[in-house]
């Protein structure tokens, strides 16, 4: 007979974001929107054949251990033809950028780009990315800086596959030798650029933008074109911020009386001092890129990190306030070096009934073959329910996408566990 002795976590779509301040990707987008919707609808800007075959909101996102934006969100569903769209991030005229995201591909053909780069103002398509197949259905990636020659790896990539990938674009000193890199990765994240680039450096002769500001996702030629859905998409000029930051694999609050209990866990850290765990009683609701907009932020402690390290990190920090209200919570995850990017969970009610959302105990517990988890949120959103041992592994997820809820009647959904998992 098994005992339900795990830690739940759950994570819904308004528990986790990031605000980045000095540590702050360019851009970063996970998806966040309602599945079926238009990109367009989502702050995407068509470019190309406008209207036509839009690439649309998927119904699940993408897994790739260790990423950053993995799993936070949606994804994006790219067809073999129609509207191409693009979004911007604060244009960058020197230096580095780079461009990370996680792919998978439902259908290749014989050859065409899918995502590429642009200036702010998008009327140039450079570091085009590219993906065909051959006869046995293997994939190869393809990078262009422009509209020189495509270089191509060999067919060594599998379709239904999540791969990370990072493009590098390289402003360099001079005219018409800006150079791109592509790198493909099938599992793990470097914590520093690896030496050796999958494909490039390319620096073939091309007039070279003025700057690079903005992202592409492209349907090509119907009958050259993939089918792949991306998601989490991350721009910085640093790899350590593109690829891999702190990754917060949880964050939640709960109350008890006067008290709330904060715990988190990382799946890899780089560089981390710690966190700053800071407490706000006033806020005024949401942004459009859902942040709390919560004022007179205190800091109230901070947790030590684990500096550099690989494996799942789990840490806690019980906050006694001084009487009821609802409050909001963020973490200052610090770098070594002092710089700095803030994670958010939604504001909780302490010493007061809760209204946001409820996590009910499994019945029947003990049990034998399977447990039931039942779970309410008070207005539709994305929202998952994992299970984690208590070494911070993810052993299950028992629930993951969109769930219906109403502020005045929230809804509640079950879940089902079986004991195999859960033991």
């Amino acid at each position: 007979m098994s005992y339900f002795r795990i830690v739940v976590v759950v994570l819904i779509s308004r528990l986790l974001w990031v605000d980045s301040l000095k540590s702050q990707p360019l851009l970063e987008e996970n998806f966040l929107y309602t599945s079926g919707t238009a990109l367009t609808s989502n702050g995407w800007t068509a470019h190309a054949s406008s209207g036509t075959n839009q690439p649309t909101v998927s119904s699940t996102g993408l897994s790739y251990g260790g990423y950053a934006s993995s799993d936070l969100g949606l994804a994006a569903s790219i067809g073999t033809s129609g509207e191409d769209v693009h979004t911007t991030f604060t244009q960058q005229s020197s230096g580095t950028v780079y461009v990370s995201f996680i792919a998978n591909f439902i259908g290749a053909q014989g050859g065409d780009y899918f995502f590429h780069l642009g200036q702010f103002s998008i009327s140039s398509n450079l570091g085009r990315v590219w993906v065909k197949k051959d006869g046995s259905n293997n994939l190869a990636f393809g990078l262009s800086k422009s509209t020189d020659t495509v270089s191509y790896t060999g067919f060594d990539y599998a379709m239904n596959t999540t791969y990370l990938l990072v493009l590098k674009y390289s402003f360099v000193t001079g005219s018409s030798n800006d150079a791109v890199c592509l790198f493909v990765l099938n599992s793990g994240v470097p914590a520093s650029e690896p030496s050796s680039p999958t494909i490039g450096p390319l620096s073939p002769e091309a007039n070279d933008p003025s700057n690079i500001g903005s992202v592409a996702l492209r349907q090509g030629t119907s009958t050259l074109a993939p089918t792949v859905v991306i998601d989490g998409i991350r721009v910085a000029t640093t790899w350590s911020n593109a690829p891999l930051p702190v990754q917060l694999t949880s964050f939640s609050v709960t109350s008890r009386g006067l008290t709330s209990e904060l715990h988190w866990a990382t799946a890899t850290e780089t560089r981390n001092y710690g966190f700053e765990i800071e407490r706000s009683e006033s806020h005024s609701g949401y942004t459009s890129s859902r942040e709390l907009r919560a004022i007179n932020w205190t800091a109230i402690g901070f947790v030590r990190g684990h500096g550099t390290s690989a494996s799942p990190q789990v840490y806690h920090f019980i906050d006694r306030v001084p009487s009821s209200g609802t409050f909001a919570y963020r973490l200052k995850q610090i770098d070594n070096d002092g710089t700095f990017e803030y994670y958010y969970a939604t504001e909780l009610d302490v010493g007061l009934a809760a209204r946001r959302f409820s996590l009910s105990q499994n019945h029947p517990n003990p049990f034998n073959s399977s447990t039931a988890i039942d779970f309410t949120i008070p207005e539709h959103g994305y929202a998952a329910l994992r299970v984690f041992n208590t070494l911070g592994k993810e052993v299950a997820v028992l629930f993951k996408g969109e769930a219906e809820g109403c502020t005045d009647s929230p809804s509640t959904h079950r879940t089902s566990a079986p004991a195999s998992t859960l033991s």
